[in-house]
């Protein structure tokens, strides 16, 4: 008789064991990649995009310590000790605002309570924080240069390798050509149609596409491993991509190109920036010429027996420095004549870059259709030397150069298609797009 527990187990084993292997399966065959998938990958975990966000936050709390360090504050301080004279303490290092008292020559018990605000900085808080704001803005603007040029590393690699995958598949197509091949000519020669050599030669064709079609599959593994680093991820995780390699369009005429570039590039938006942080930095030099008013209100409580408080208006003013002052404003201006020239320089490579990437689209353009019917003759030219040499009315180096040719064309076909999709990938890059 069956064991009722045994059965109810087995039941349960039997599904159990089958999800098992469908969640293992789901991990070591990853779903294939489309290149929209690769970008947001990138985009998630790229090291270097990490980087300079927290590079970014950095600014961003800079900034919020020059509001903080320039509002009110307060602070505490409290005296207890032991003293055979009246002596002057000074509050703990580091804390703000700062505080100085007079005890007396004995056991004292101390405590005080400061308060600072600015009433007139003569524009330098105000330069200080729109300094470190604008600072902030490059550095948010820099993100977005890092993440294009991610995006544009992600598509070269993309698009290489279904480049590598296309270079793969002509040259399997040459190796069972070359089989076939060499399978004629074994039978020509048993037939004493054809000398021993030609048939020695078919077999040393054959060996070098096998060995270019090695290659070409390494090649392809390489850039696997090139883009998983782009990805963000290690080289154990399992890719494969999805897509085929096919030409992509682009009409922008060049004056729009090159009008959004300057509207939209990151890069220049971050000199931008710091060309406006550069200005309020010559503002801040220059309101060390103004006045520094503060509000200054302190409470003093002395064991119990003594108290008091003050509230005062404090202003100062140098009266001489030996020229710290004027060397500061010389050195911002002289930072902001900086920015400028390499705003206009920034300004002059877009304009550059765009015609030059413009001028590679072009010829590539024109090279896929070209390639095109380059393809078509070749593939004629094989079947015609192919049949002229099984009649014996053509030549072994006829249909070995007919083959070298047909490959030759698939291969520069999808060569102008790669260069194609490469060169628009860089024009969206240089236009400040992903």
């Amino acid at each position: 008789m069956k064991n009722p527990r045994f059965s109810i187990l087995r039941n349960l084993a039997v599904p159990g064991t089958f999800l098992l292997i469908l969640l293992l399966c789901g991990s070591v065959f990853a779903e294939p990649l489309t290149l929209n998938d690769a970008l947001k990958m990138a985009m998630e975990n790229n090291p270097v995009i990490k980087s300079t966000k927290s590079e970014y936050f950095s600014l961003k709390s800079a900034r919020q310590v020059v509001e903080a360090e320039n509002s009110l504050s307060a602070s505490v301080t409290d005296f207890l000790g032991k003293r055979n004279m009246q002596m002057i303490n000074y509050s703990a290092p580091g804390v703000m605002p700062s505080t100085v008292s007079m005890l007396p020559d004995n056991n004292w018990n101390s405590a005080n309570f400061t308060l600072m605000m600015p009433l007139y900085t003569g524009g330098l808080i105000n330069s200080q924080v729109k300094s470190a704001f604008y600072k902030e803005k490059a550095g948010e603007k820099n993100i977005t240069a890092i993440e294009n040029e991610v995006a544009f590393l992600v598509k070269v690699k993309y698009f290489e390798l279904l480049f590598k995958t296309e270079e793969i598949k002509i040259y399997s197509r040459l190796v069972n050509l070359e089989k076939e091949q060499l399978r004629i000519s074994e039978d020509l020669f048993k037939q004493g149609k054809i000398s021993l050599l030609y048939n020695l030669r078919a077999k040393n064709e054959l060996a070098r596409a096998q060995q270019e079609l090695n290659n070409k599959t390494a090649e392809k593994e390489i850039v696997f491993s090139e883009l998983k680093k782009v990805l963000g991820k290690s080289q154990e995780y399992d890719l494969s991509i999805s897509d085929s390699l096919a030409a992509i369009t682009f009409d922008m005429p060049l004056s729009e190109c090159v009008k959004a570039a300057l509207n939209e590039r990151p890069d220049l938006k971050t000199v931008e920036n710091n060309l406006k942080s550069a200005n309020e930095e010559i503002k801040r030099a220059g309101s060390l010429y103004s006045p520094q008013v503060y509000l200054m209100g302190m409470y003093d409580y002395k064991n119990n027996i003594d108290h008091g408080y003050s509230l005062s208006a404090v202003a100062s003013l140098p009266i001489f420095d030996s020229g710290s002052r004027k060397f500061k404003l010389e050195e911002a201006k002289n930072n902001q004549e900086k920015v400028l020239s390499l705003k206009k320089d920034a300004e002059l490579n877009i304009e550059q870059e765009i015609v030059k990437v413009t001028q590679e689209l072009k010829a590539a353009r024109e090279n896929v259709v070209l390639s095109e019917a380059a393809v078509a003759e070749a593939e004629e030219v094989y079947k015609i030397a192919k049949l002229k040499y099984e009649e014996r009315k053509g030549i072994y180096i006829e249909i070995l150069d007919a083959l070298l040719n047909l490959t030759s064309a698939h291969t520069r076909r999808f060569e102008a298609i790669y260069k194609n999709n490469i060169a628009v990938a860089e024009l969206y890059l240089k236009m400040g797009r992903k």
